[in-house]
């Protein structure tokens, strides 16, 4: 029987809720500067750490999958549990596309490409992809960490972190461009860096978490006055990789690991509802499509309306899908 850990499944729902949050949230993206501009950009700086910490959660649990099961059974699981509701979704998103707007031109073979890079209709599935090349690469990845001490864990971590996060920033504020970016790197940190933090005990030492605490601080108010004077998107402010999204994971991580450690049952609720965050970040999107039609998505009363109604009504539709024999394998 699988064990659970408290920490992960309410973080997992925390992070959920999030994603909710900011898609409900997309409005930003616009940048039309209304009165209500300061909410938007504070959803977006406040929820940001759901995605790194969703990569974070998957090193935490399946870096050493090794010790629980074969690497068949690794594939195994991860086809059935993501790939193939990842694969339906996208096409029943499409075909519900086509019913309702036509082909507008595209071909089979821009579907076959949007589809590859997770742009589907009413949805936002290009998490996905990031997510099954780590699966790809897992098996590199825990035969790593399995013979790798803490300290060079923590090394790998640290020299991944410099060039992806810390020396781009520092070029970016410096006006220089230069590619200094690693073949082998990307979302991988955050998998070594949940394994990790799983294992250290960084968040019983009060300095360490203080520290950390104003990193992540610090940064959010940075990112807070960038996007706030923003004109448009840009990647050095809205990359997963810059250090307002990898010091507030690393800080939150850290902060449920040490609120609910002690726990050392999984508590029922926390486990059925961090059981339907997959199936509701498939769905999600399409609901706030639905709302959208009947709030303009630019009136402040979208984002509470669409945020409650939304990650409700996907866990209650998740929850009875779940309980159908046939439909629990599109949200297990």
């Amino acid at each position: 029987m699988k064990q659970r850990i408290l920490n992960f499944d309410i973080l997992n729902v925390v992070a959920c809720f999030s994603v909710v949050c900011l898609h409900c949230n997309g409005f930003v993206h616009s940048f039309i500067k209304d009165d209500w501009w300061w909410l938007r950009v504070l959803i977006e700086v406040a929820c940001f750490f759901a995605v790194p910490v969703f990569f974070m959660l998957s090193g935490a649990t399946l870096l050493d999958y090794r010790k629980k099961y074969s690497t068949k059974t690794f594939f195994k699981k991860r086809f059935t549990r993501t790939f193939i509701p990842f694969l339906v979704w996208s096409a029943l998103f499409y075909s519900l596309s086509f019913i309702t707007k036509g082909t507008e031109g595209e071909t089979w073979r821009e579907v076959v490409t949007n589809i590859s890079i997770g742009k589907i209709p009413y949805t936002n599935y290009w998490f996905f992809i990031p997510l099954f090349l780590i699966y790809l690469f897992m098996p590199f990845l825990s035969l790593m960490s399995g013979s790798m001490k803490e300290k060079q864990i923590l090394y790998l971590c640290l020299l991944l972190g410099f060039f992806q996060t810390l020396l781009p920033t520092v070029l970016y504020l410096s006006n220089i461009h230069l590619d200094m970016s690693l073949p082998f790197g990307s979302y991988v940190i955050y998998v070594f860096l949940g394994y990790y933090l799983a294992h250290s005990t960084i968040e019983t030492d009060k300095r360490w978490m203080m520290a950390l605490g104003l990193l992540a601080l610090l940064s959010m108010v940075g990112r807070y006055i960038l996007v706030y004077q923003a004109s448009e998107e840009t990647p050095e402010v809205f990359s997963y990789l810059g250090p307002y999204a990898v010091f507030p994971a690393i800080f939150i991580f850290l902060l449920f690991k040490k609120l609910f450690k002690g726990d050392k049952c999984a508590h029922p609720f926390w486990e059925s509802l961090s059981s339907k965050s997959l199936g509701v970040y498939l769905i999600h999107t399409a609901l706030i499509s639905v709302i959208g039609k009947a709030i303009h998505r630019e009136e402040v009363l979208f984002i509470p309306v669409a945020i409650a109604s939304v990650y409700l009504l996907s866990v209650v539709i998740v929850h009875i899908m779940q309980k159908n024999r046939l439909l629990r394998h599109l949200v297990p």
